[in-house]
């Protein structure tokens, strides 16, 4: 599946910078979630001929909304920690508490970067059931 780039709507939120994410699975909206939050703190250079840089990322929580928490909280860190914007998101195994995923970045020299995002609040996170799928917002914390 492809993630274009905008797919969320940017919420108005003070202090801080939050996104509506709209999936019809929960392995979607994981997806767009991080996409989501990486598009919004770095665009890339055009010259991006870095090679990708391949981590793996395995999680528990107790339940959907702890682990998107975590998620995203655990690629900051990781980004953080290894210079790194995540560009790609393979989600291998995904239940209600226990989460896989390969993800890939290049080095953030081959990147602007538009927002420190520190964490992700916990504020208002909680994942709904909707007549098109799953919603969420979720609040970054600039």
């Amino acid at each position: 599946m492809k993630i274009m780039k905008q797919d969320y709507e940017l919420l108005d939120h003070t202090a801080d910078i939050g996104v509506r994410v709209q999936a019809p699975d929960l392995e979607t909206l994981f997806t767009k979630a991080a996409y989501a939050m990486f598009d919004i703190m770095a665009v890339k250079h055009h010259r991006s001929d870095g090679r990708p840089v391949e981590t793996f990322v395995e999680l528990k929580s107790d339940n959907s909304n702890e682990l998107l928490l975590d998620w995203l909280n655990e690629l900051i860190s990781l980004g953080d920690a290894r210079c790194l914007i995540f560009t790609d998101f393979a989600i291998s195994e995904l239940s209600a508490n226990f989460l896989k995923a390969e993800v890939k970045g290049l080095s953030k020299e081959y990147f602007d970067i538009e927002r420190d995002i520190k964490a992700v609040t916990a504020h208002h996170l909680n994942i709904q059931q909707t007549k098109k799928g799953l919603e969420v917002e979720i609040i970054f914390d600039v």
